[in-house]
């Protein structure tokens, strides 16, 4: 019998090489930093007085970033996928470019055009970007071509029968929306 080409590539030497390396230098540092805490840690933890603001701080700008970024990557794919616009290849890169992108450079950049000394700080004044806003836009950056890139890839497979056959009926848009491509979406949103 021949063995497949994928398994012919990896070699049990080098799989047994890379699981090393990954115990140490990822899974033996973590079981590191646990065997240290103590159960009072995580009380001490969880009865500070600061734990509540950071907790829900945490949570309420990672929901605004989620939204934002699930809209925002809708709207464009919706655009990209349903439309004839020229040039659909150079703006599907465009929007994706960002994923390739370490997410230190998108810090970089947004402290360069809105930090304290940024480009349009400079014109336009006050820097916006420290805090709330700050955490929310790099947040977006970061989690907006994912959210593209798979609503993008479920609006090009959808079946445009059903829409077309909801135009005839004479069914709104909005109700179209919420009847037919609300529950379409809803597992790649989850």
């Amino acid at each position: 019998m021949m063995k497949s080409s994928r398994s012919a590539t990896f070699s049990t030497p080098v799989k047994i090489a890379v699981a090393l390396i990954l115990s140490i230098l990822v899974i033996l540092p973590i079981i590191r930093m646990f065997v240290g805490v103590r159960p009072s840690d995580f009380q001490t933890v969880f009865n500070s007085p600061l734990f509540g603001d950071a907790l829900k701080n945490s949570v309420v700008l990672s929901l605004m970033a989620t939204v934002i970024s699930v809209l925002l990557a809708y709207a464009l794919a919706l655009c990209m996928v349903r439309t004839s616009i020229p040039g659909k290849r150079i703006f599907g890169v465009l929007l994706t470019l960002p994923m390739l992108i370490p997410s230190i450079s998108h810090g970089i950049g947004l402290t360069t055009l809105f930090g304290n000394n940024g480009i349009l700080t400079q014109i336009f004044g006050t820097p916006a970007i420290y805090g709330p806003v700050g955490i929310v836009a790099g947040s977006v950056m970061y989690a907006f071509p994912v959210a593209y890139i798979m609503l993008s890839d479920v609006l090009t497979y959808e079946d445009m029968s059903v829409y077309e056959a909801a135009d005839v009926l004479g069914i709104g848009k909005a109700r179209q929306f919420f009847r037919i491509s609300l529950p379409y979406l809803k597992k790649p949103l989850i």
